[in-house]
C-alpha cells in the first residue's frame, strides 16, 4: 500500500485527474465554431500547408508556436489520414476542414489541453525544488484543478502555451541562482525567446533572469556578458522560431498596432486601481482558488518570505510586474491572468503543507487523518466544483446550437434574412442572407463572407442601421439578433445603437427567444423577429 502511494504514482493520478478536467467539455460547439479566436489559429497553420507559405499571415499576438505546432500536427494528420484512406490528397483534405472542421480543432485543442497538463508536472518539479518534494507535489494538485487554467487549456489560445514557457524561464532562472553557469543563461533566453514569439507579454518574463544574475553576483555588474547574452539569445530564439516577425515586418507592425488599439465592447478597464480590485476578487479568488484556498497561498507566501533564500525575489518580480501590466492595460480579461496561476499554485501548496504540517504537530494521530481531510476539502471544494460545473455547460448545447435548431425547423427555406455576429451558425444554401456594411446599410452578403457549409456574418452590428425603413425596401423577412443588445443595455446605454435596436423590436414579431440557464449551458441570447411585407403575410410556428 505505501509502496503505490510514492511520490511517481501519486504524481501520475495527479496528472491523470489534470488531464480529465481538462478533457471534459473540449469538444464543446463543435462542429461549429463559437470561440472567435479559435479559426484565427486554425485557419492559418492549414494555409501555410495549403498554400505551402511558412509565412503565418497573422502576427497578433504573435502566436507564432501555436500556429506552427498546428501545422506540424496537421501535417501528421493528413499523411496518416492519406496512408489509412481518410484523404485522398490536399484538395479533398481541404473539402473535410471546410464541410467539418470537428477533427482539426479537436487535434488543436488536445495540443493545448497537453501543454496544460505538462504545466502541472512542471509546477511540480518547480515545486519539489523551492519547498521539497511533498509541497511539491501539493502544488501540482492545485495546478491540476485551477479553474482558470483548466478552462483555457480547453481553447485554442496562445495563454497556455506562453505560460509553460514563463514558466521553463522561472526553472532556468532558479539555475542561474543555483549554478550560474552558461547552459542556465541559455536556456532562460530559449525559453523567454518561446514565451514572446507566443503572446508579447511573454517578454516580461525576462525580469526572472536580470533578478536572478544580480541576486547571485550582487550590485556588482561583473560578468554582465551571460546575462547579456542571454537576452540576446531570447531576440535570436524569437526572431528564428517567427522569422516572419522581420521579413514581413511591415504586416507584424500593423497586427501589434491593431491588438495594441482594439477596444472590444466588452472587458473595457476600469482603471488601474479597480482593476487590481477585479482581477484579485473575480479572477483570482472566485474564479481560481476561493478565500480558503487564497489564505492558504498568503500563508505560503508569509512563511516563504520570512526564509532567508533569495529565489523569494524572483518569484515576487514576476508576481508584481506581470500583475500591474495587465492592470494597467485598457482592457482585463479572465485569460490575461493565466500566466499568474502556477505561481499562485506553488504558494498554494507549500501553504497548504506548511499548515498541515503546524496542525499534525499539535494534535493526536487519530484527528490527524479527519482534520486533513477536512483542511483539503476546504481548499479544493470549489475549484473542483467550478471544473464540473464548467465542463458540464460546455458539454451541453450552445444557445446558438438550439437557435439553429429551431430556425431550420420553422424559418422556411429561402426567406430573406438579416443576421449579425454571434448569431446561430445557418447552411448557407438555405437561406438568402443580408448583412450590415461599415457605413450602417444592408447589402446582400457577399461570396467572400460565405463559408461552404455555415455562413460567417461580418462585425457589424445590426444596431447599426441607418435607415429602418431599408427592411422593407430589401425585403427582409426575418431578423436575427445575437446578445449585442444586452451587452449596450449593461456597458454603453446611450449609444445610438441601443435605440435602433429598440425600434427594431417594437416594428417586428418577436417569435422566438433563447437564452442560457445559468450552470448548465453558454451562448448569448438569441431573438428572432419576423417583418411582414404588406402584400405577403406567411403562416410561421410560433416558440412554445
Amino acid at each position: 500500500m505505501h509502496r503505490f502511494f510514492s511520490t511517481r504514482n501519486v504524481l501520475i493520478i495527479v496528472l491523470v485527474f489534470a488531464m480529465g478536467f481538462r478533457l471534459f467539455g473540449i469538444h464543446f460547439g463543435l462542429p461549429f465554431l463559437y470561440d472567435p479566436d479559435e479559426p484565427v489559429f486554425v485557419n492559418h497553420a492549414c494555409s501555410i500547408l495549403a498554400h505551402r507559405d511558412p509565412n503565418p499571415h497573422f502576427f497578433g499576438h504573435p502566436g507564432t508556436t501555436v500556429i506552427y505546432g498546428l501545422s506540424i500536427l496537421y501535417a501528421g494528420l493528413y499523411g496518416a489520414g492519406s496512408i489509412l484512406g481518410f484523404f485522398h490528397g490536399p484538395q479533398h483534405a481541404q473539402q473535410v476542414f471546410l464541410e467539418n472542421p470537428t477533427v482539426f480543432y479537436l487535434i488543436g485543442r488536445l495540443f493545448i489541453a497537453l501543454t496544460g497538463v505538462a504545466t502541472v508536472w512542471l509546477v511540480y518539479r518547480i515545486g519539489k525544488r523551492m519547498f521539497g518534494e511533498i509541497p511539491g507535489i501539493w502544488a501540482a494538485v492545485f495546478m491540476a484543478v485551477n479553474p482558470i487554467h483548466v478552462h483555457f487549456s480547453k481553447i485554442i489560445r496562445t495563454d497556455i502555451l506562453m505560460t509553460f514557457f514563463v514558466l521553463l524561464v522561472f526553472w532556468y532562472s532558479l539555475e542561474i541562482l543555483e549554478k550560474g553557469n552558461w547552459k542556465s543563461y541559455i536556456g532562460a533566453g530559449v525559453a523567454c525567446g518561446f514565451a514572446w514569439v507566443t503572446k508579447y507579454p511573454g517578454i516580461l518574463s525576462f525580469i526572472c533572469i536580470v533578478l536572478a544574475h544580480f541576486l547571485r553576483r550582487g550590485p556588482s555588474f561583473r560578468e554582465l556578458s551571460k546575462w547579456i547574452f542571454s537576452g540576446i539569445v531570447c531576440l535570436v530564439t524569437g526572431f528564428v522560431v517567427s522569422p516572419f516577425l522581420l521579413l514581413d515586418f511591415h504586416t507584424a507592425l500593423s497586427h501589434f498596432m491593431g491588438e495594441m488599439h482594439n477596444r472590444p465592447l466588452s472587458g473595457r478597464s476600469a482603471g488601474f486601481f479597480q482593476n487590481l480590485v477585479t482581477y484579485f476578487q473575480g479572477s483570482i479568488v472566485w474564479h481560481a482558488f476561493s478565500y480558503f484556498g487564497f489564505a492558504v497561498i498568503v500563508l505560503g507566501i508569509v512563511v516563504y518570505s520570512l526564509r532567508g533564500k533569495k529565489e523569494k525575489w524572483i518569484w515576487w518580480g514576476w508576481i508584481l510586474l506581470f500583475y500591474f501590466f495587465i492592470a494597467s492595460l485598457p482592457i482585463i480579461w479572465d485569460r490575461w491572468i493565466v500566466p499568474l496561476m502556477p505561481f499562485l499554485c506553488l504558494m498554494a501548496g507549500y501553504g497548504f503543507f506548511t499548515g498541515m504540517q503546524w496542525i499534525f504537530d499539535r494534535v493526536p494521530s487519530k484527528f490527524r487523518f479527519p482534520l486533513g481531510l477536512i483542511f483539503l476539502s476546504l481548499v479544493l471544494f470549489h475549484p473542483i466544483r467550478m471544473n464540473i460545473l464548467r465542463g458540464r455547460m460546455l458539454s451541453h448545447k450552445d444557445t446558438r446550437t438550439l437557435a439553429r435548431e429551431w430556425i431550420l425547423q420553422h424559418v422556411p427555406e429561402g426567406s430573406s434574412v438579416l443576421i449579425e455576429k454571434n448569431g446561430p451558425p445557418l447552411p448557407t444554401s438555405r437561406y438568402r442572407f443580408f448583412v450590415m456594411d461599415s457605413t450602417g446599410e444592408i447589402v446582400p452578403a457577399t461570396l467572400s463572407r460565405i463559408h461552404p457549409a455555415v455562413f460567417d456574418p461580418p462585425p457589424f452590428l445590426i444596431g447599426s442601421l441607418r435607415r429602418i425603413e431599408s427592411l422593407f425596401e430589401k425585403g427582409i423577412e426575418f431578423v436575427i439578433l445575437s446578445n449585442w443588445y444586452d451587452r449596450l443595455v449593461q456597458e454603453e446605454p446611450n449609444a445610438p445603437e441601443k435605440a435602433t435596436y429598440e425600434a427594431l423590436m417594437r416594428m417586428g414579431e418577436k417569435i422566438y427567444e433563447i437564452h442560457r440557464i445559468p450552470l448548465y449551458n453558454q451562448g448569448p441570447t438569441i431573438r428572432v423577429y419576423q417583418f411582414l411585407a404588406k402584400n405577403k403575410k406567411e403562416e410561421i410556428s410560433h416558440a412554445p
